[in-house]
């Protein structure tokens, strides 16, 4: 019975640790923690704190933008907040790649952050990522899955809030009509009939 709890409470632990979920505050004129380090397939919530007076945004930029406190969106990235696609001022995310971000107000001042995101199994996890790829990407109507496998599987669209907005189920098909959603980034997950996680992508619509 002892062996049959602690298992149990094995597999409770996993599961917890898979769901992370890391909390960004926006603060005025700047990012609360400026650095933020995450496993792949955690989640990181971003909300605005609510003494903000200033106007403030999350956005993605290159790298060497970042370097210099630049503002040039990347293409693909997230925009998040006042003057972006998506406005607003709360949002869970779940990077693919680490994140490299700044407030395109404020950049000149330093306002900006990271999110480092840990691969969990290097090659694996890259090699698995490849094996569900979209195209066309920016789609506008139908988006096609190119997969050499033949399983039936589940596509997921989750948008910039973290809510789910299209699921579907394929067999043989490898196509979903995404002309009814918004334009904005996608993170789309793909997983099997028992609900395992195969791979993310990201997906941007662009009507």
């Amino acid at each position: 019975m002892k062996q049959t709890y602690a298992f149990f409470f094995a597999l409770l632990a996993v599961a917890t640790q898979a769901q992370v979920t890391h909390e960004l505050q926006v603060e005025d004129d700047e990012f609360n923690p400026p650095s933020l380090t995450i496993n792949a397939g955690d989640h990181v919530h971003i909300f605005w704190d609510n003494s903000v007076v200033n106007d403030h945004n999350v956005t993605e930029v290159e790298q060497a933008t970042w370097n210099v406190n630049g503002t040039a969106p990347l293409a693909g990235g997230y925009q998040l907040g006042v003057g972006t696609p998506s406005p607003g001022t709360d949002f869970t995310i779940t990077p693919l790649n680490s994140v490299w971000y700044v407030c395109t107000f404020h950049a000149g001042m330093g306002m900006k952050g990271v999110i480092n995101v840990m691969g969990g199994n290097g090659i694996e996890e890259a090699t698995a990522q490849d094996q569900y790829l979209l195209a066309p990407n920016p789609a506008s109507d139908v988006v096609s899955i190119m997969t050499p496998s033949s399983d039936p599987f589940t596509v997921r669209f989750t948008d910039a809030a973290g809510r789910t907005v299209l699921q579907r189920a394929l067999n043989t098909t490898r196509t979903v009509d995404v002309s009814t959603l918004n334009a904005g980034l996608y993170v789309v997950e793909f997983r099997d009939a028992r609900g395992t996680l195969l791979a993310r992508q990201r997906s941007l619509i662009a009507h």
